[in-house]
């Protein structure tokens, strides 16, 4: 939790391209108290704050507990200051804010003197921890400050247990630690942290902290600036904000987020601001909040009475040295000897300044904020943003350029135009050049970027005081999307089915994405980068290989930035008669089509993708394609618009998708109409195509041949039945000739020979079933679906052993529910009910639809055989199922709640399904037949089962093998 005001935790500009912890949120531990440590001097880091106890107003100074002296460098135990007041009472009529997480703040007191000769703050934190998860918190603080303009003083550290209070202090373990909070980020600032640990801490006390930093960067000149912070993250019971400044000081006053006023008074001869909240609400915090909208309610507070006042002060850090030093006015004249002009010398100088001086920050007392000469920077070669400004600045001034310095904010962005004008609102710094009617705002802290001024990137910092020219600020727009630009492309080559499929993904990023994948390549390496661009590829598709190595092309001249992956997968897409089918997903744009977790916000959402993302995935397909292409769709928001088209042409499919963002926030009012379009974009990111194998010239007149055969054969009845055999007739006659034109052995082939060990099966010709079957099975032993084959063919030729054994191999994760009825019916028929009823149960429990209610009808069979128990083994299942429809209407009838007469109708009631459904009810009535012992009347049954002619229905196969004898 952060609070506190505006924080200056560390020198303002020092932080360059890395972001301040800014206005109303410096990060501490615990929050409350650091964010006052460092408002009491802007370079103060992350001064810690206390956790204290509860209802009770904090003991007033001439109250605190003495404590032995302690001190060490910069630090000392000591009195609280005779100029801070007690808070207020609680309210207690207020009511409690809700508790929220695991920590309770009691009190926060915060409380500023610009009277003093020095200014101090002073923070007094009491906290409890709700759960254990908080004890550290609670109990250990750290106080961050620079020693270099910079003191604290601890006052007390008290635990309250059950209404009695105890001083800590004195037993207190205080560890000052030096170590330079951002040195990975090659800024030294001389921060150091005092570390208070307090023992003996539990669940439900509350602890409390109270300690005043004295002091300022003098950089600042005394002008004050800062704020109250009004919300936090965990419920405050207590909010007591107080600032103390000369009578004779105006200031000025703003509300953020909110219309809080600050109270105004005067005591004796100064004037006092006061802020005091009772029992605050947690405020929530949301992902993706853009930078410059105000989380936490706040009052702003400057003296600054303009933005040109604020210029005035960064005038006098920025000044150039005049006449110009002649180790930098020799750099400009070589600058110049190169015989570069006009925009392409801007960007040399940049270029020199960018990449060859590196960014080190040495941020120590005033030089926080105060740039090193020039000559200094060029020659150490080393330098923060305001030293790499400064030197920038003076080159282009010397080569005729109207260069200036521009402060920034990483942390607020365009976020600054809702304070007041302060000096510490920005956290870096750029250069402002304007030249022949244009502008450019470049920053000389970043690496490798392109090489030409209307290529390179301009990063959106929202904002700008360009100093010198500071009256208001200006405008730092983000690149538009010609440099800020994303192009992805997915080759397939699908021209020889059998064969791995071959793809070569690219991605070209131009501009600003340029810029962060060639710096993202220079920190981690071209393989880092091949295995996360890869890895969505991976997760989507078993098996993938990569081929070679990545290839990258970096152009820095028109700013692009290339890499290609070439890959190889064995298995591809899906084999159905005659056809591949396959997704083809653009992945990369699932990273832009994002949104938050919640479905309703409190703030904004930021959207700060690329400008245009396209791609294209072409496919080069075995055979040319003859079908339609589905409408083009395109979805227009505010903030975005999505098109997605495909185009054939010849043996060439191609899905073609684009990206534009139109706005970078999405607002509360705004989330779910546009969370509901970023869904409709995600699923039109994916497409699915039917690739055919067979060249429709090759196969449709075998097709004929077969249609004719089997209408010689069965007849010209049109019925589902005739349908069902002619569709595997096709099938099967399909997967010979796609077998013929594709490397035996292929995984492609072994998938076609499962396709038609099945056709095979509801065909009858279970002989050839097998062998289809036992031909994959000699490549792969434990290939699922051709067990499960296998185990059909062995079932209908009455090897019931044999089929049990083949569908046992099968894993059980493989398993499908099917396989799983296939046994227990076996089961059944081999006269083992107990078994047969296991299995059934489980391919209740896993199956759906149809397949799931005849496993209940074998289910029934099972349970009834072993005592009867056949309707209570059914009974919680039977509402679910339809009785107009056949399977729930054979389960009423084996229940015995429809008879024999009414079941026969239902099953003719459809012409066109009369002999599928009369099979099945022949079956079913004769299986109950046998339960009640009429074992003739029951083999009648099976032959009107037999007589119809459902060859693809397992009934049929097993009616006959009873007439037969070779099952019960």
């Amino acid at each position: 939790m952060q609070f506190w005001a505006r924080a200056r935790r560390a020198p303002l500009l020092a932080l360059c391209a890395v972001a301040l912890v800014g206005a109303f949120g410096l990060g501490a531990q615990p929050a409350a108290a650091q964010a006052a440590a460092s408002k009491a001097s802007p370079a103060a880091r992350k001064p810690a704050a206390t956790k204290a106890p509860a209802a009770k107003p904090a003991v007033p100074a001439a109250a605190t507990p003495a404590a032995p002296p302690r001190s060490g460098k910069g630090w000392q135990v000591g009195a609280i200051p005779a100029w801070v007041a007690a808070p207020p009472a609680p309210d207690a009529s207020a009511p409690k804010a809700p508790a929220v997480g695991a920590r309770r703040e009691q009190l926060v007191d915060l409380q500023t003197n610009h009277t003093t000769p020095k200014p101090q703050t002073f923070v007094r934190i009491r906290s409890v921890a709700l759960d254990a998860g908080a004890l550290g918190g609670v109990s250990q603080w750290q106080i961050g400050f620079n020693p270099a303009f910079q003191t604290v003083v601890i006052h007390h550290a008290s635990v309250l247990r059950e209404g009695q209070r105890s001083e800590r202090l004195a037993e207190a373990r205080i560890e000052p630690m030096r170590r330079e909070q951002r040195l990975e980020q090659q800024v030294l600032d001389g921060g150091e942290t005092l570390l208070v640990v307090l023992s003996d801490v539990r669940v439900g006390d509350a602890v409390e902290l109270a300690y005043t930093v004295e002091g300022e960067n003098p950089i600042f000149e005394g002008r004050i600036s800062g704020g109250m912070r009004l919300g936090y993250d965990t419920p405050v019971d207590l909010l007591h904000h107080r600032w103390v400044l000369p009578a004779n000081k105006t200031v000025y006053t703003k509300p953020l987020a909110g219309q809080d006023e600050a109270e105004k008074f005067t005591e004796g001869n100064t004037q006092v601001l006061r802020a005091v909240r009772h029992q605050l609400a947690a405020v929530a915090q949301e992902q993706g909040t853009p930078p410059w909208f105000k989380v936490y309610r706040a009052i702003d507070i400057s003296e600054y009475a303009s933005w040109s006042e604020v210029d005035a002060w960064a005038q006098r850090l920025f000044a150039l040295p005049s006449p110009t030093p002649p180790t930098v006015a020799a750099k400009a004249e070589a600058l110049r000897a190169t015989g570069l002009k006009d925009e392409a010398l801007i960007s040399e100088a940049l270029r020199f300044v960018q990449d060859e001086v590196r960014y080190l920050s040495v941020s120590l007392g005033e030089s926080s904020h105060r740039p090193k000469p020039p000559q200094q920077t060029l020659a150490e070669l080393l330098g923060d943003c305001k030293d790499k400004v400064v030197l920038l600045n003076a080159l282009l001034r010397e080569l005729g350029f109207d260069a200036k310095p521009a402060l920034v904010s990483v942390q607020r962005n365009r976020g600054v135009r809702d304070y007041l004008p302060s000096h510490e609102l920005f956290d870096h710094v750029i250069t402002r050049v304007e030249h022949q009617g244009r502008v450019w705002f470049l920053d000389a802290t970043i690496n490798g970027q392109g090489l030409q001024m209307d290529s390179r990137a301009q990063y959106p910092y929202g904002a700008a005081l360009v100093v010198g020219a500071g009256s208001e600020l200006q405008t730092v727009p983000e690149p538009p999307a010609a440099v800020n630009r994303l192009q992805f492309e997915q080759r397939w080559d699908l021209r020889e089915p059998g064969r791995p499929a071959q793809l070569a993904f690219t991605m070209r990023a131009i501009g600003l994405p340029a810029e962060r994948w060639r710096a993202g390549q220079a920190q981690a390496g071209v393989q880092a980068l091949s295995q996360a661009l890869g890895g969505s590829f991976a997760r989507l598709l078993p098996g993938l290989k990569t081929l070679g190595e990545p290839e990258v092309v970096d152009d820095r001249q028109t700013n692009r930035w290339q890499f290609t992956q070439r890959f190889e997968v064995p298995e591809f897409g899906q084999y159905n008669r005659g056809y591949l089918e396959a997704e083809f997903g653009a992945m990369e744009l699932l990273d832009v089509l994002t949104g938050p977790n919640e479905t309703q916000r409190r703030t904004p959402f930021l959207v700060d993708q690329p400008r245009l993302v396209e791609s294209r995935i072409e496919i080069q397909v075995p055979v040319a394609m003859t079908s339609s292409t589905p409408p083009p769709m395109e979805i227009v928001e505010r903030q975005f618009r999505f098109s997605a088209r495909m185009e054939l042409q010849g043996r060439t499919a191609s899905f073609v998708r684009r990206y534009e963002r139109r706005d970078d926030q999405v607002l509360p009012t705004e989330l779910s109409t546009w969370r509901e379009k970023i869904l409709q974009a995600r699923q039109g990111s994916f497409g699915r195509l039917r690739l055919p194998l067979l060249e429709d010239k090759a196969i449709v007149p075998e097709l004929e041949k077969v249609e004719r055969r089997v209408r010689n054969a069965r007849g010209a009845r049109n019925d589902a039945l005739q349908g069902l055999i002619m569709r595997n007739e096709f099938g099967r006659t399909i997967d010979g000739q796609v077998l013929q034109k594709i490397p035996s052995g292929s995984p492609l082939a072994q998938r076609v020979l499962v396709s038609r060990a099945i056709s095979h099966n509801l065909l009858g010709d279970h002989a050839q079933a097998l062998a289809d079957a036992d031909a994959v099975l000699a490549l792969r032993p434990d290939d699922a679906e051709a067990l499960d084959a296998r185990g059909v063919a062995l079932a209908g030729a009455g090897k019931a052993e044999e089929a049990l054994a083949s569908f046992a191999r099968i894993t059980p994760a493989a398993r499908p529910a099917g396989a799983a009825s296939w046994m227990g019916s076996l089961h059944f028929l081999q006269g083992r009910p107990a078994e047969a009823e296991k299995l059934l149960r489980e391919a209740v429990a896993n199956g759906t639809g149809e397949g799931r209610e005849f496993a209940l009808l074998w289910l029934y069979l099972a349970a009834e055989a072993q005592g009867g128990r056949g309707a209570a083994a059914v009974d919680e299942h039977v509402e679910a199922t339809d009785p107009q429809k056949l399977p729930g209407a054979l389960l009423r009838f084996l229940l015995g709640r429809i008879d024999r007469a009414a079941l026969l109708k239902q099953a003719s009631a459809a012409p066109e399904m009369e002999r599928l459904n009369l099979a099945e009810a022949h079956f079913f009535i004769g299986q109950k037949l046998l339960l009640q012992g009429q074992r003739e009347e029951a083999m009648r049954a099976f032959q009107r089962c037999v007589d119809t002619g459902a060859t693809p229905y397992r009934e049929l196969s097993f009616a006959r093998l009873a007439l037969q004898g070779q099952a019960r």
